[in-house]
């Protein structure tokens, strides 16, 4: 019979700890409850002398929280397998406990389903044949006095790149990185804590790059799979793809910044497109960028330039003018943009073959 992983609950309300003592079928997971803590200093004391496998903690509680429980076992080279939750849904708690290798992040009131799922995936990960490697202390040591220096080096341009949205480059250090803990000879266990330690100060610089909050963690699985890797080159390769995740947030947000750009010029042009002083360079000024760079954009998005655009846009807006025989043809000119009804004859024609007049007529004629 194979010994039961034991599981460690930290929680400062009674409903909620012996809740889940109570209603999760233990057994049936292959699991047991060793012990219940009313908070983290409680825990804290438990796990420095018993063995746990699995910790389930809340994030709020007295004396000690969740998170500081999470960085006292950290620095203790303690690592149960954890899952954290909270009735706070702000990402900013989740943010701080990547850094700490968390296995899920589950909101209150939980969700039973999810939790069974949660705690079938930690034990799947932690009754492999050849688990993840314990984290040494001596070992760690070792990388902070000899490397670790470096590792921060990279990890700052790591995150300079992907806030430039350079995948090549992003791809490139992740090996560099990879690199530098395996030529070292490092435990996989020091990678997978320097890792995690990395991602958390990615999505930090992301989030101060971009003024918002990334949705990481949606989507734990990355972060699991990393929390679980039995290798460094298992664990960069989930490193790598949380990097290029990141790296495709911020392509993505520039685009939809590009976007948003074309789309206020366009929203400007259509109250705008009679005044005859309209230029990209106003529009620019307007929209907080540089011409050259809206000249760029605009062509590159609207697949023409701004002047070709504005042309046809006002002929358009003309012909429509044309229509109706109130307007005169240089008061047609005017209302689009044309203060020299002679020029605007002449763009007219070129754009439709037909002078203003011509195209009055035949409109009148067909009855269009």
């Amino acid at each position: 019979m194979r010994e039961r992983l034991r599981v460690l609950i930290a929680d400062d309300e009674k409903i909620a700890r012996e809740g889940l003592r109570d209603l999760v079928d233990w057994s049936e997971l292959g699991m047991e409850v060793v012990f219940c803590a009313v908070n983290g200093e409680e825990a804290l004391e438990y796990l420095l002398s018993h063995p746990v496998d699995i910790l389930l903690t809340d994030i709020k509680m007295p004396r000690m929280d969740g998170l500081e429980l999470l960085q006292e076992l950290s620095e203790r080279g303690v690592s149960p397998t954890t899952v954290i939750f909270s009735g706070f849904s702000d990402f900013h708690y989740a943010q701080r406990a990547i850094r700490y290798g968390v296995l899920n992040y589950l909101l209150k009131p939980i969700r039973m389903g999810e939790l069974t799922e949660t705690l079938r995936k930690a034990a799947d990960s932690l009754r492999q044949e050849r688990g993840p490697e314990p984290l040494d202390a001596e070992e760690y040591a070792r990388f902070k006095t000899e490397c670790s220096a470096r590792a921060e080096e990279l990890a700052q341009e790591l995150g300079q790149k992907i806030c430039q949205a350079e995948s090549g480059a992003v791809q490139s250090l992740c090996r560099e990185i990879q690199d530098l803990f395996e030529t070292r000879g490092y435990q996989t266990a020091v990678f997978r804590k320097w890792a995690f330690q990395c991602v958390y100060a990615i999505v930090r610089e992301v989030n101060q790059f971009t003024g918002a909050e990334t949705s990481l963690l949606e989507d734990t699985d990355r972060l699991a799979l990393l929390s679980v890797a039995r290798s460094i080159p298992e664990a960069a390769e989930q490193l790598a793809g949380c990097a290029d995740d990141l790296c495709a947030y911020i392509y993505e947000l520039r685009r939809s910044g590009k976007r948003r750009i074309i789309g206020d010029l366009l929203t400007i042009l259509q109250h705008r497109y009679a005044d005859e002083n309209l230029s990209l360079n106003v529009l620019a000024d307007q929209l907080g960028v540089t011409p050259n760079y809206l000249s760029t954009l605009f062509r590159r998005e609207m697949g023409q330039t701004f002047s070709a655009y504005l042309e046809n846009f006002r002929i358009e807006k003309a012909k429509d003018l044309l229509r109706d025989v109130h307007y005169k043809v240089y008061e047609v000119a005017a209302a689009v943009g044309y203060g020299d009804a002679r020029h605007f004859g002449k763009v007219f024609k070129a754009h439709t073959g037909r002078t203003p007049l011509e195209f009055r007529n035949m409109v009148l004629e067909n009855g269009t």
